[in-house]
């Protein structure tokens, strides 16, 4: 495969990793394979000390689309989230672990016209434990929710609902950062939560409400791709 570094991606794939050499083999070919190949893909390595680095370069070598950026210590997720969203240049910005990969390779496609088509700032798509190509849990599941505003898009065959105020968004209480689709000014504009204090010495599990609750502040739409 090649490809062509774009000037003005749509979307920015931001790829946290810390010693995943052995997963994100699998992770950046599941980025590669999303049929929106409009894509600036940041990988943040927050100071492996495997050989993620040799298996990021061969990548590059094949794909232009791929920036790396290197700590020079260990910092955490927070920062190393936070580093990617400064520099990230897509309109829309989605975050991914380095030990996790996208299932289907329309997902981006959609949730982007979900995203275009409401102008909203945020999309969020199930994210799930998948073992043997099987769905084992869905993390993300928010049917016991009495929300009511279903919306139905033959042209993907799927069913939505809309969130349109940020008591809404608070009420699901999600703690992943992940498996969203978010415009980049709103994203950037939750960074003001987190300040300069990165260490993660006081979170001691869900790193990713930090972010999330920042989210729920300054984000006015938000829809969540049930199916």
């Amino acid at each position: 495969h090649y490809f062509q570094k774009s000037e003005n991606p749509i979307i920015t794939v931001i790829v946290t990793m810390h010693n995943q050499a052995h997963l994100i083999h699998t992770c950046l070919r599941s980025i590669q394979n999303q049929s929106i190949k409009n894509l600036e893909i940041l990988i943040i390595d927050d100071c492996s000390t495997d050989n993620s680095t040799e298996t990021i370069n061969e990548f590059q070598k094949e794909d232009h689309r791929i920036v790396l950026f290197t700590h020079i210590m260990n910092e955490g997720k927070i920062k190393s989230r936070t580093d990617g969203v400064r520099l990230a240049k897509g309109t829309y910005i989605t975050i991914i672990d380095g030990d996790d990969s996208f299932a289907h390779e329309d997902i981006l496609k959609h949730a982007l016209f979900i995203a275009q088509k409401g102008n909203l700032d945020v999309v969020e798509f199930q994210e799930a434990y998948i073992i043997n190509k099987q769905f084992k849990l869905v993390l993300n599941d928010y049917t016991l929710l009495n929300l009511t505003n279903i919306v139905y898009q033959p042209e993907l065959s799927t069913k939505f609902f809309i969130i349109s105020d940020n008591e809404g968004i608070r009420a699901i209480q999600s703690r992943s950062i992940c498996a969203k689709l978010i415009k980049n000014e709103v994203f950037k504009e939750t960074l003001k939560f987190i300040g300069t204090k990165y260490t993660e010495d006081f979170i001691l599990e869900y790193e990713d409400t930090i972010m999330y609750v920042g989210l729920t502040q300054i984000a006015k739409s938000y829809f969540y791709m049930k199916e």
